[in-house]
């Protein structure tokens, strides 16, 4: 009678003992498998039916939104372009020397006609 906690020190006579198969030249494995009432020997062949390598596809970039904030962004570039172009050509159209001088002028023969002085080119420049 065992008892579960006593150690065994023999192995019983029906455990089968495996060895590793060993390999000849014609390409045949041999597996022998033996205990103390019999002893066995398989013979078998290992072969690759198919040969091909597992793909990993990665997965497709998502660039969706980099094609809508490039296309945002261009809008936006390009209405500060025209923003800023047209800016430039009114300050352009208002800084026409004519027109300031025709004000200035139009401004002096004002001062002069209300105040009845004579005003010379010196001391309209001081007032100004």
């Amino acid at each position: 009678m065992n008892d579960a906690n006593q150690m065994q020190t023999s192995l019983p006579t029906f455990v089968f003992l495996r060895n590793k198969p060993t390999f000849s030249d014609n390409g045949v494995y041999t597996l022998r498998i033996k205990n103390d009432k019999f002893e066995v020997d398989f013979n078998f062949n290992i072969t690759v039916l198919n040969i091909t390598a597992p793909v990993n596809n990665p997965p497709p970039p998502n660039n969706l939104g980099v094609i809508i904030g490039a296309a945002c962004g261009g809008v936006v570039l390009l209405i500060l372009i025209v923003v800023l172009v047209y800016c430039i050509v009114s300050k352009q159209r208002n800084k026409t020397p004519k027109g300031k001088l025709i004000f200035f002028a139009v401004k002096m023969e004002a001062i002069i006609h209300m105040t009845g002085k004579r005003w010379t080119i010196h001391s309209m420049l001081h007032q100004v």
